[in-house]
Order: C-alpha cells, then structure tokens, then sequence
C-alpha cells in the first residue's frame, strides 16, 4: 500500500492520485509522488534494489527561487526551522530519521546506496514499510471505533514518551515541525513515522513545540463528525501522561485555535482566529474545557 508505505512527502499540492513510472539511475522506479511546485524535481520513487522495495526521496526546488530564499532565511530566524535547500533537507531528513530510531521510536529504516551519488541531486534511501496512512485508519467508515481509539491513545501515549526524552536530551529534533497523522504509517501493531525533512532547531523553544505538536495532532482529528471527534479527542487526552502539559495545551486553543510556534506571536493570536479552521478548534476546545471542568466530556465536545 504505498500511499503509506512510500509517500515520504506527501503534501497538499502533491497528487496521490500519481501513477507513473521512469527509468531512475538504469533502474524501473515508480514515481509516488511529484511537487507541483518548483521545477518538478521534488519527488518520492520506489525501485526494487537487488531484490528488495526501496523508497527514494529526491529533493528538489519547491516552489519560485525567491519563495525558497524567502523561507530560507524568514523560517530560520523567525520560527527556528532548519534550513530549506534542498541539500540540506536531505542532510535533516535522514539525521532525525536515525535520532528518533536511535532513541527508541519507529521511523523507516535509513539505507545507503552508493549509486545515489549519481542522481545529480540530493536523494535518501528508505526501506519500504507496508501498511496504511493513520490518517485514513481514523477517517474509514469501515474501521471499528475501538480500532480508531486505540491507535489514536497508542500514539498519544508514545508520543508522551518521546516528548519526555526531548526535553531530557534538549533535542527539539525529536518534535514533530509538521503534526498529521498523514505521516504517521500503521503497519501491523506499528505506528512508522515519517517526513522530517524539515525540523525545529532552538533549544530553548522545546516546551512550546511540543504544545505546538500536540495542538496540531489536535487538529488533525477528524473534526467534521463531533461524536468520532469526542471519542479520539478523549482517547487522547487520557493517554497522554502529561496532564498538566495537555490542559495547557486546551487552553491555548480556546485563546488562539491553536500554538503559535514563536511566543512573539503571541500578541497576534486574534489573527488565526480570523481562520475558519482555528475558529471552529477554538471553539471545540472551550466545549472540551467546560465539559472537563463539569465532568461531562462527552457532552461537551458534542454541544453545539
């Protein structure tokens, strides 16, 4: 199932839809995924590499040269985002694939291929993990609710334990920079985690990242059905092990619909507001806080 096992980038404007193939280094490679954006060589490929299916990661151009300028140095300096050219995509990709596995949480494993040299662009080798996007698990009408909680309270729980051991290690590389389940794969009793290749870099910004993540893991919920929105949303705030972290976490959504990733932005927490979609988590999370404070999380997510 590749459109979990292989769409190492899936982004919005990336079709998933995508069937393709091209001869890649002498090799028959499918290609996964292709950006729309930027000059076209941004893309994810699967070959058979002596026998085995393996995963490649391309980096390229994604999006005008002065939209990647922009976000090479505004994201950098503003937000503590790691650097945006393609090289070093490549380079922070394949260092947090191995920190997170290192340090205990799954990622696809990270292979080297010396013929990669020969790409004429920066590409990382992955294994090939079969299994479904977590994403799609917790939309299927077809999943039983109690599968859907179970990933969900399974996720929150090492995502509790993952956070614990960032700020024990001061590695803001072990925090999510883009939360979705979209890069999260279920394969068998695995949850495989995946794209980094951008990642938070300032030490001293660990605690807000990860109210940050877990604020965006939030709003990855389906949030459109209330009742499966109150279920997950209860699966993981019971499976979280920081309840104090999580009630914090609430309370920025009520103010902002979300975490600002930098405290400067603070002052300008009305603006997301002016967004649909943090409005309506804004709104959520103040039904979840009362329902908390009432004893009656159930209803509360479910009012209108």
């Amino acid at each position: 199932m590749w459109r979990a096992a292989c769409a190492i980038l899936l982004m919005p404007s990336e079709s998933p839809q995508l069937k393709k193939h091209v001869i890649f280094l002498g090799m028959q490679a499918e290609v996964l995924a292709m950006s729309k954006r930027g000059d076209g060589s941004h893309r994810v490929l699967k070959v058979d590499f002596r026998g085995a299916p393996v995963v490649l990661k391309c980096y390229g151009l994604k999006g005008s040269r002065l939209q990647a300028l922009s976000r090479q140095f505004g994201s950098r300096l503003l937000l503590g985002k790691s650097t945006y050219t393609a090289r070093g995509r490549s380079a922070t990709e394949r260092s947090v694939l191995e920190l997170w596995r290192r340090e205990g949480f799954d990622t696809p494993r990270v292979l080297d291929i010396p013929e990669l040299a020969g790409a004429g662009q920066p590409c990382l080798a992955m294994g090939f993990v079969p299994g479904e996007l977590m994403s799609k698990l917790i939309r299927a009408a077809g999943e039983p609710l109690a599968r859907k909680k179970e990933l969900v309270a399974l996720f929150a729980e090492t995502a509790g334990r993952r956070h614990s051991r960032a700020i024990e290690l001061a590695e803001p590389g072990l925090i999510f920079k883009h939360p979705t389940f979209s890069h999260i794969i279920v394969s068998g009793e695995r949850l495989v985690h995946f794209d980094f290749e951008q990642a938070l870099t300032h030490t001293k910004g660990i605690e807000r990242y990860i109210r940050h993540e877990i604020a965006g893991f939030l709003h990855a919920l389906p949030r459109s059905d209330r009742a499966l929105f109150s279920a997950l949303f209860t699966a993981f705030s019971t499976s979280y092990p920081d309840r104090q972290r999580l009630n914090l976490v609430i309370a920025e959504l009520q103010r902002f619909g979300t975490v600002p990733l930098a405290a400067w932005l603070d002052p300008f927490g009305w603006l997301f507001l002016r967004f649909k979609r943090y409005a309506k988590m804004a709104k959520l999370a103040r039904s979840f806080a009362a329902a908390t404070s009432a004893g009656t999380t159930t209803a509360g997510c479910n009012s209108p």
